[in-house]
């Protein structure tokens, strides 16, 4: 105990109302995450919490008192400690004396769409659209008219595919089972808010918002998306990744090959002017492929395509390795040796 301050109770009273109520501000951001976990475990979905909180309600306020919210989070599968249960309470109160407005804290939930996987989810609903069935109708003068079908709920869960989750891949459920969690999702959701019997983009982001409630890690989130509907997440962006990536290693690969105090630029060069067979000062991609087979990398030929894409001197099929190029680039600069 610290003499100065008296016993840690004291020091917990005596402590600037601003630090108390951000303790519990904090707790509440914690089981928040919490909660996203334990759906995570269960497969659930914010969709599944919020009509728990809808049976629970009984006189339809939009309010629950604390032994309601506890047991309809318990409906759902979510448990609180009693410190947790007080958070929300404090957090979430509504007008209506010791009542919590669950509305709050599904709005809270349903937090975690950030921009990585809103880009993803448009992707996906743009592939949909695109394989939408077209109609094709004549009109009373001959003319031909084309349309699209309707983004349907039914369409959209005809494309799920079901076999493809993750977890039905590593047996924890069954393909039915992550059809019925769709479909179930799909019709208790946001899906088509308006009413108009066709899902529009923001109504399917909202859906995707709802689910991405239930599964606190990004990328596991973009390898769920990626599987059910047979898409690739940025593949433009993950090939430029993959080219970040070999430029890195053929660094590493070049210190490894470097001769004494000669530093891992000479080494390149050097090897380069061994494959360069007229001596020009460059390499077609038959040459540089090679020349990155000495340094323990095997590459594609779309790898091939991209590097000449990223580095290629004036001639497209040739790059260029001579010093002095006024070629610059992080972090190989397979031109200014």
């Amino acid at each position: 105990i610290n003499a100065e301050y008296g016993s840690p109770e004291a020091q917990m009273a005596n402590r600037p109302e601003s630090a108390r109520r951000n303790a519990w501000k904090n707790d509440v951001s914690s089981l928040v995450q919490d909660v996203k976990k334990q759906l995570f475990r269960l497969g659930g979905s914010s969709t599944a919490v919020a009509l728990n909180f809808k049976k629970y309600d009984l006189d339809q306020t939009g309010t629950l008192d604390s032994a309601e919210f506890e047991r309809a989070m318990g409906a759902s599968g979510l448990f609180l400690t009693k410190p947790n249960l007080g958070a929300v309470v404090r957090e979430y109160s509504s007008n209506i004396p010791n009542q919590i407005d669950y509305q709050r804290f599904l709005a809270q939930l349903k937090l975690g769409m950030n921009d990585r996987r809103t880009s993803l989810i448009r992707r996906v609903y743009k592939k949909l659209d695109g394989e939408l069935p077209t109609v094709t109708e004549q009109d009373d003068y001959g003319t031909i008219h084309e349309y699209k079908e309707d983004m349907t709920m039914e369409f959209i869960l005809e494309k799920f595919d079901s076999e493809s989750h993750p977890k039905v891949r590593g047996g924890e459920i069954s393909a039915a089972e992550a059809h019925r969690q769709m479909k179930d999702g799909l019709e208790n959701g946001p899906m088509d808010a308006d009413g108009d019997g066709c899902v529009d983009e923001d109504e399917f982001v909202a859906f995707y918002n709802d689910i991405s409630a239930g599964i606190p890690s990004d990328d596991y989130f973009v390898y769920l998306i990626e599987n059910v509907w047979a898409i690739q997440e940025d593949a433009e962006a993950i090939f430029r990744k993959r080219l970040d990536d070999i430029e890195q290693l053929f660094v590493l690969k070049a210190k490894e090959m470097a001769k004494g105090n000669e530093i891992e630029e000479k080494a390149m060069y050097r090897v380069f002017k061994f494959f360069d067979s007229d001596g020009s000062g460059e390499l077609d991609k038959e040459e540089f492929e090679q020349a990155m087979v000495r340094f323990g990398i095997q590459l594609s030929r779309a790898e091939v395509d991209g590097f000449f894409a990223r580095c290629g001197s004036n001639h497209s099929n040739h790059v260029c390795y001579r010093p002095g190029s006024s070629y610059q680039r992080e972090p190989v600069h397979l031109q200014r040796w």
